[in-house]
């Protein structure tokens, strides 16, 4: 399992700082992922800084890394 970046990190501690987050889990099956998913889509549209817009921020990061562990994109062959 990759880690997180220091960069998802923080972004996720100042996220955990500012709010209470309820019924978010890490990601694990891809049951999870496409919970993850569905919820994103509700959320959608949320306003930035509101509860509703922070739990989106923290799901979107969690599918983020979910997806580069399940899902890599390979990086292009260069053609010479």
């Amino acid at each position: 399992m990759e880690k997180c970046n220091d960069t998802e990190f923080l972004k996720l501690w100042k996220l955990s700082n500012r709010m209470i987050i309820t019924k978010i889990k890490p990601i694990k099956t891809k049951a999870d992922y496409e919970a993850a998913l569905k919820k994103i889509e509700q959320l959608w549209g949320s306003s930035y800084g509101s509860p509703a817009g922070d739990k989106l921020d923290v799901l979107v990061t969690l599918v983020e890394v979910y997806e580069k562990e399940h899902y890599p994109i390979p990086s292009p062959e260069r053609t010479t």
